[in-house]
């Protein structure tokens, strides 16, 4: 994915780089789960 990509995702639900990196990789791997999640409606539609 291209990291402009991610910037923008990233922006739209409010994490700050400085959060992603003083926090473990799991701390991050629930973060995103749980976005996923959260918008899966979104997502569904977007395909």
């Amino acid at each position: 994915m291209p990291p402009s990509v991610v910037a923008d995702w990233m922006a739209e639900n409010g994490i700050e780089p400085e959060d992603v990196l003083l926090v473990s990789g799991d701390e991050v791997r629930t973060i995103v789960e749980n976005l996923i999640l959260r918008n899966l409606p979104k997502i569904a539609h977007a395909a």
